[in-house]
């Protein structure tokens, strides 16, 4: 829930309203926290490969952002969210 709940901060949108936006909410909490780890793994942006798969996930989590109305980058701060929830159990995220 604490992803959830920093989306729900970038957005303005509350879980639980809308099923379109709760569908969009979720995609991007999954999204965000595919991205973390895989950069946390070495994997960045490219034309094949893993760096594929990357820059897809990248680019449907900004687009459900802006089927919630956010205009400005936002991943980066719900990025932020996965590291405080999920570097307890994950350290590796943090040196990243």
């Amino acid at each position: 829930m604490p992803v959830i709940n920093a989306i729900e901060d970038a957005t303005g949108s509350r879980y639980g309203a809308e099923r379109e936006k709760d569908i969009s909410i979720r995609a991007i909490a999954d999204h965000v926290r595919a991205v973390s780890f895989l950069i946390t793994d070495g994997v960045l942006p490219s034309n094949e490969g893993r760096g594929y798969v990357l820059r897809r996930i990248l680019r449907r989590a900004a687009r459900h952002g802006k089927f919630l109305g956010i205009k400005e980058p936002f991943i980066y701060k719900i990025n932020q969210r996965v590291i405080d929830v999920m570097g307890e159990a994950y350290p590796e995220l943090k040196k990243a």
